[in-house]
């Protein structure tokens, strides 16, 4: 049964919602548009507010069930290693999915589903975090790193510094890597910003 949990995370989060909505919405494929990801920030640009805003609930609705799913299961079966080990595994999915290529989201809608179950409250401050930084400065990427990094240290202080906290980390790292071209273009100056068309698409 864990290996088959491991699994199922891997597959559920390997599942390209941003990617599935703009082909039934649009008939197009969102990789060859935009910045060719098929996260919620490009399929806004792509498809509009509504499209994004799906995207959104259906990655961290599939990370947070999977979660849920998995604590259930270890509360009836206690299994060392199996919360963090699914957690990766979801992550993972999403990031490298074998549906298209292994080329998949950056992550941080599928990160925060997967770990409100375990942090709520430092999920509550980085989910409010990132509304802050996003209205002030209009970059999404810079507002989603900058909640990672919150729901880190309020996790850590609220809930201890486990082996959970540490997947957190670990999973915070990940979403570092595939923002390293925003990072980069944030660096030099050259980010996009999020505009109000798309806003009010």
């Amino acid at each position: 049964m864990p290996f088959l949990l491991l699994v199922g995370a891997f597959l559920i989060g390997a599942v390209p919602t941003g990617y599935l909505v703009v082909l039934i919405s649009k008939g197009e494929n969102i990789q060859k548009i935009g910045s060719g990801n098929i996260g919620s920030t490009n399929v806004g640009r792509v498809a509009g507010k509504k499209a994004a805003l799906l995207t959104q609930a259906v990655d961290v609705s599939k990370g947070a069930l999977v979660m849920l799913l998995t604590l259930a299961y270890v509360n009836w079966r206690p299994t060392p290693w199996l919360v963090e080990g699914v957690a990766l595994a979801t992550m993972l999915g999403n990031a490298y999915t074998p549906f298209l290529r292994f080329r998949g989201g950056k992550g941080v809608n599928t990160m925060f589903g997967v770990f409100t179950p375990l942090f709520p409250l430092a999920a509550v401050l980085s989910f409010f975090c990132h509304l802050v930084i996003r209205k002030i400065t209009g970059f999404v990427s810079l507002a989603s790193l900058v909640a990672g990094f919150v729901a880190i240290l309020a996790a850590g202080f609220i809930y201890g510094w486990t082996t959970r906290t540490a997947v957190l980390i670990i999973s915070y790292l990940l979403v570092i890597w595939l923002h390293r071209s925003n990072i980069y273009r944030l660096y030099k100056g050259s980010e996009h910003r999020e505009s109000k068309a798309t806003k009010q698409r």
